[in-house]
């Protein structure tokens, strides 16, 4: 096994070094259409805590709106490690152009694995794969009955779900380690109960 790069030890703030893919699609529900919906999900590359964002297409500028929330929340990002799907590089050459007339935009390092090489990215695959078995848990098998926000805050649950997860050896005696507890210094989170729901729950307007 090779060494570790630098961005997956450095002891930095929450989300300046991540790594990022879309998975999906996901079909949601608007009045009587049915369309598509994309979910990004980020990496912290040294602990492995997500953010997911929602986004209507697999596009360069759904990508760069995301990145700027991402930068709203968290702050400035100094690099980004990610395949070179033709939405991520047409980012890239976007916000390089930007950054050479106005020479305001942040200055991040994007670094692309080569192409047909998924295997480097396991970084973000396998928390893809985590993130869909949670979702098939949850109830996105009715795909294409719910709207845009209640797959949202699907997903942001996911979100939580995830960063709950143990970093460490789970034992008796302590606490274990978990991403939300480096980024909210929250060692529990609590959602509201969601009661109990009937499968009829599922077909009515009111959810």
């Amino acid at each position: 096994m090779a060494t570790l790069s630098s961005e997956r030890l450095a002891e930095t703030a929450p989300f300046t070094h991540c790594g990022l893919d879309f998975f999906g699609p996901f079909k949601v529900k608007e009045r009587r259409k049915k369309r598509k919906t994309y979910g990004l999900i980020i990496t912290r590359l040294s602990s492995r805590a997500i953010l997911i964002e929602l986004l209507e297409d697999m596009t360069s500028d759904s990508f760069i709106n995301a990145l700027r929330n991402l930068i709203a929340i968290h702050g400035a990002i100094s690099t980004i490690r990610c395949d070179q799907g033709t939405d991520f590089v047409g980012a890239f050459n976007d916000l390089a152009k930007n950054m050479r007339i106005t020479h305001h935009y942040p200055d991040i390092k994007f670094t692309f694995n080569p192409p047909h090489s998924s295997n480097m990215g396991g970084v973000w695959e396998r928390l893809i794969r985590t993130a869909r078995n949670i979702l098939k848990g949850m109830g996105e098998k009715h795909g294409g009955r719910l709207s845009t926000p209640q797959l949202r805050t699907l997903l942001y649950e996911v979100m939580s779900v995830m960063n709950s997860r143990p970093l460490g050896v789970v034992t008796e005696e302590q606490t274990p380690l978990t991403p939300n507890m480096l980024l909210t210094m929250k060692s529990q989170l609590t959602l509201p109960s969601p009661c109990v729901f009937e499968k009829a729950d599922i077909y009515s307007k009111k959810r």
